[in-house]
């Protein structure tokens, strides 16, 4: 397999305890918010229920790798083009385009 192409251009770069981390920003797929949350009681055992709140809202973020420049094989982008797929396997079927395929396979089209 070859190695995937890095998915833009401008990489970020910072230094973590001494370790180099490679990224890029990451914008949230359309039709999703990404949210911030906050628990804010502290639970005693794990069998309480748990309350979160939504503190802040994001439309992007950076996405950090160890050393080495993001691309469209990391999980999380993967993840993200699952997301695009999910939409298009659930979005409705359309009578008329069904009607209009089935005639043209009888004329032979």
């Amino acid at each position: 397999m070859a190695n995937p192409e890095p998915i833009q251009t401008e990489t970020l770069t910072a230094v973590f305890r001494g370790r180099p981390l490679k990224g890029i920003e990451i914008s949230i797929p359309s039709g999703y918010t990404g949210i911030v949350v906050k628990d804010p009681v502290t639970r005693t055992t794990d069998d309480e229920d748990r309350c979160i709140i939504a503190t802040h809202s994001f439309d992007r973020f950076n996405f950090w790798n160890l050393d080495k420049v993001p691309t469209s094989d990391d999980s999380l982008q993967k993840g993200f083009q699952w997301v695009d797929i999910a939409s298009a396997l659930h979005r409705p079927i359309v009578d008329d385009t069904t009607e209009d395929l089935s005639q043209r396979s009888i004329k032979g089209q």
